[in-house]
């Protein structure tokens, strides 16, 4: 009688697990496993740029401000993504919703506030620095 018991709890415990299993595969779990990351921050983002550069009139800085689109798309390689600013299309590393220069020694960086805002930097030369802040359109 308790090898009886035992072998229907020893059977009970297989088909529970086998079952757990099959609903995994089929289930919504495994599609999100599949889901890139990255697609939350892909698109065209809207943004409000602040030019901080030196006049070459009388050598002072001067502010400039304007509204730019940016391309977001990702990259062949994980974690990275294409920052296309029109004229310059830069590549960074996406970690934790911050965007860190891809190649070492790079003036740029930012960060995502959820999946549709953008804050942006990038500095080419000593002469120019460009801010950037939007939202996703």
């Amino acid at each position: 009688m308790k090898k009886l018991i035992t072998i229907c709890i020893l059977g009970f415990i297989i088909c529970t697990a086998f079952k757990t299993h099959t609903s995994l595969r089929e289930g919504t779990t495994k599609q999100s496993v599949l889901n890139d990351y990255r697609d939350a921050c892909t698109g065209t983002y809207l943004c409000k740029s602040y030019i901080h550069h030196l006049s070459s009139k009388n050598m002072q800085y001067v502010n400039d401000t304007g509204t730019v689109s940016i391309a977001i798309s990702k990259d062949a390689l994980d974690s990275v993504l294409q920052i296309n600013l029109g004229q310059q299309i830069l590549k960074v590393k996406l970690i934790n919703k911050v965007l860190q220069p891809y190649l070492q020694g790079g003036h740029y960086g930012g960060r995502f506030f959820g999946d549709d805002s953008l804050s942006f930097s990038y500095t080419p030369s000593m002469a120019v620095s460009t801010s950037y802040i939007g939202k996703k359109i």
